[in-house]
Formats: structure tokens, C-alpha cells, sequence
């Protein structure tokens, strides 16, 4: 290599280097340059993300600080849970006479529910309030969709 290097003109060697630094250029670019670029772009995509989400968060803040108040329901520990689940019926909407086919207690204090037509995610935070603040709980639990998005058909057998 060192004899063809010596072989060539001083012309030659010029091009020679021009043409071995264009490559390197070309190599350093294609492989170090751009993905930093990439990376750059997606750095600043996941930062506008992360910024919608925190102004999100913001705007649900209050929402979130009052269902974390305290409840001032009756707790299903001290009494009947028919007691319990009228009110949270009420809280969540589900007492609408078009939603809330019927609502009996048993001998043995369980309360049956039947909804038609109930939003999904008001049955889900219902359950969760008894669960969490009353210590009742679904023992039996049927469920069917519906054809509207979000709601269904369900009977439910709350316990303590």
C-alpha cells in the first residue's frame, strides 16, 4: 500500500485524501449524525407528549381531589346494605328508572340489582366505592353487552 501511495503523483494523493475524507464524511453522517437527529426529534415529541398529558392531569385535578373526599354515606358495617347502596346508586346515576329495572334485599341482607342500559364504567366505580368505603362486595356478578358502545345489561348480587 505504502509503495502505490509513493507511486502516485502529489496530485494524486490529493484527490486520494479528498476522496477518503468525503467517505468519512459521508460514513460519520449516515452513522452518527442522523440518528442523533432522530433521536433528537423523538426527544422533543415525547416531550410535548409528556406536557399534554401533565396539562391533562391538571385540568383533572379538581375531579380527582373531590372523589377523594371522605364519604359522609352511611358505612355498610353498621347497617343495612340497602342503606348503603341506594345513595351510591344516586352518586354514580344509576337510580334512573330507564337504567335501575329493580333493586330487592334478601332474608340474609344481600341486595340484587338489575340495570339495563348501565354505562360500564359507572357500575365499575360503584363496585369500587362499596368494595373500598363499605366493605360490600359483588358475589354474583352478569353481565351483557349491549349494542350501544359503553353500556350494558347487568345483574348483581352485592354482599357484605
Amino acid at each position: 500500500m505504502k509503495a502505490w501511495w509513493y507511486t502516485l503523483a502529489p496530485r494524486e494523493r490529493l484527490w486520494v485524501i479528498i476522496g477518503s475524507l468525503l467517505i468519512l464524511a459521508t460514513v460519520i453522517w449516515f452513522y452518527a449524525v442522523t440518528p442523533l437527529l432522530n433521536y433528537k426529534k423523538e426527544l422533543d415529541q415525547s416531550h410535548a407528549d409528556a406536557l399534554a398529558y401533565q396539562a391533562q392531569l391538571a385540568q383533572l385535578a379538581p375531579l380527582i381531589a373531590s372523589q377523594s373526599q371522605p364519604s359522609t354515606l352511611p358505612s355498610a358495617s353498621n347497617g343495612k346494605l340497602a342503606y348503603v347502596v341506594e345513595p351510591l346508586l344516586k352518586r354514580y346515576a344509576l337510580d334512573r328508572p330507564d337504567i335501575l329495572l329493580s333493586q330487592s334485599e334478601t332474608a340474609t341482607g344481600a341486595v340484587n340489582l338489575r340495570l339495563q342500559k348501565a354505562p360500564f364504567n359507572q357500575i365499575a366505580s360503584l363496585l369500587g366505592a362499596l368494595e373500598l368505603h363499605h366493605q360490600a362486595y359483588a358475589v354474583q356478578f352478569n353481565i351483557t353487552p349491549t349494542r350501544d358502545n359503553g353500556l350494558v345489561n347487568a345483574n348483581i348480587t352485592l354482599q357484605r
